[in-house]
């Protein structure tokens, strides 16, 4: 698998590259050290954030020395939100859900109207109706500051027509940047109410108003994303389908998850000619769904018997991360369904390589493991009946598979 574009530089750009990364980081470390010393407490905390993030940027991430700017200035300003937030933020990726618990809650004691973000932070720590909780409230908060925006953004479009600003100067530029941040709340409160919806779909799938409450949370996702210029439909079309999806309608699930994943598709075609255009090397914009959607909306698209546009879809994930095994396994259990059982089986061998080589592959009762040499097995009987039918040919990807049984069990939801 091809990596990014960093690996199309030349030799001397490459050097030149790899010198640039190693000065940062001595330059972090430094700044590290610094911030450790007496003078720290001189430090404000956007020093710390800008720190945190800069070590992120670097390749590969600096993620314990990201952690140790954040940790520090939390030290020196234990009531900052937003290092409470971010600190918290990075711990929850690292695993560490206790010390990511106690920095949210002391944040929310702290500003309890403000920052939505740590209400869903905290609301995916927790479970059941606690997290329930702390969504909608992130949900009300986030509604409360789209609906202020939505003024602005009026106030905004009549200064510009006032102004006679054709699209051109300052005054357009203010609307445009307050569309902008009018879209980027849209989006999170899509991913709140998706989240609600996703709990009624898990832990409290067996609630009495689980059902309702969940078509009710989709719909409004659904309104929210089309009246702001389809802001997180992705996440909403996905929500959709897995829901039409459990509740049997499987057609409908079909062309719900294959129109969000047409709009993913544009998405990725967009930034591919953004990065063609600007030269940058970054991953891209915001407005790309994220590997884990892509992934479960993957799953989704086979168990509605659409396995090519998984395929299509997960490949595109494993393009930006050949490393994630959960992308390997989905993708070979596309190329499974889809009867391309010698590329499923080069798939599943190559995945359980990684997984040796992670060390996953030692604990034998992973449902990763599980799943991938289970896999396995069935994808090498269907090549050994292939093979006794066609002679002994090797054509397992061009002709039909006339034996469906084993792939009726694989099942993507429980992957």
């Amino acid at each position: 698998m091809k990596k990014k574009r960093q690996n199309k530089r030349g030799d001397r750009a490459s050097l030149k590259a790899r010198s640039a990364v190693a000065a940062e980081v001595l330059q972090s470390s430094a700044d590290a050290a610094s911030a450790s010393s007496e003078n720290a407490s001189s430090l404000p905390p956007s020093f710390f954030l800008q720190k945190a993030e800069k070590c992120l940027e670097s390749f590969p991430p600096e993620f314990a020395l990201s952690l140790k700017f954040l940790r520090k200035g939390v030290s020196v300003h234990p009531n900052d939100v937003s290092l409470l937030v971010r600190t918290a933020e990075m711990l929850t990726e690292e695993g560490r859900l206790d010390e990511a618990k106690q920095l949210l809650q002391k944040a929310i004691k702290i500003e309890p109207e403000k920052k939505p973000e740590k209400y869903f932070y905290l609301a995916q720590i927790e479970e059941g109706r606690t997290s329930l909780q702390l969504f909608r409230r992130a949900s009300a908060l986030l509604e409360a500051s789209l609906s202020d925006l939505d003024v602005s953004v009026a106030q905004a479009e009549q200064r510009q027509r006032a102004s006679g600003d054709a699209g051109q100067g300052a005054a357009a530029a203010a609307t445009r940047l307050l569309k902008e941040e009018r879209r980027c709340v849209a989006r999170q409160l899509v991913e709140a109410k998706c989240s609600v919806s996703e709990l009624f779909m898990t832990d409290l799938c067996d609630e009495e108003e689980a059902e309702g409450a969940c078509k009710t949370e989709i719909e409004e996702t659904l309104r929210i994303s089309e009246k702001y210029d389809g802001a997180g439909l992705p996440d909403a079309l996905y929500l959709h389908a897995s829901f039409l999806k459990t509740t049997g309608d499987i057609e409908g699930a079909r062309s719900t998850s294959l129109r969000a994943a047409a709009l993913i598709h544009e998405q990725l075609k967009q930034r591919d000619e953004n990065l063609r255009i600007t030269a940058s090397t970054c991953e891209g914009d915001e407005d790309v769904s994220s590997r884990e959607l892509r992934v479960n909306l993957a799953r989704v698209l086979i168990d509605v018997q659409e396995p090519d546009a998984a395929v299509l879809l997960v490949s595109s994930c494993i393009e930006e991360d050949d490393q994630d095994a959960d992308s390997w396994l989905i993708l070979s259990c596309g190329l499974f369904k889809a009867n391309k059982f010698g590329a499923a089986r080069e798939s599943l061998e190559h995945l359980q390589q990684l997984l040796t080589a992670s060390g996953v592959a030692a604990e034998r009762d992973n449902p990763l493991c599980v799943h991938t040499n289970e896999l396995l097995r069935i994808v090498k009987e269907e090549q050994a009946k292939e093979a006794a039918t066609n002679g002994g040919g090797e054509n397992d990807d061009e002709d039909d598979w006339e034996e469906e049984d084993d792939a009726e069990d694989v099942d993507m939801g429980d992957s």
